[in-house]
């Protein structure tokens, strides 16, 4: 259920305080059930960045850009999986 619907149940059952709600991404119609406490907030995420970062990675990791276990040298926290012997 999207956190405006949750907000439209519970003003619609009376029950406006029970529950706290809090929406995700840019949603305008939020902002009046956050300005009369049906809703506790609202959380803006940047879409452009998550999508840059995550294409960014996966290139880096297909040209050899970022070493990943088991050839690389992790942080000792990491547990990499053993390299199988070649062929």
């Amino acid at each position: 259920m999207s956190a405006k619907g949750a907000a439209t149940e519970v003003t619609e059952v009376d029950r406006v305080g029970d529950a706290r709600i809090v929406g995700m991404d840019r949603n305008d119609d939020m902002v009046s059930y956050i300005k009369d406490g049906t809703a506790v907030g609202s959380v803006a995420r940047k879409s452009f960045a998550e999508s840059f970062i995550g294409v960014h990675l996966l290139h880096r990791l297909n040209t050899d850009g970022m070493k990943v276990c088991p050839t690389g040298r992790p942080p000792a926290s990491i547990r990499c999986p053993k390299a199988s012997a070649p062929a």
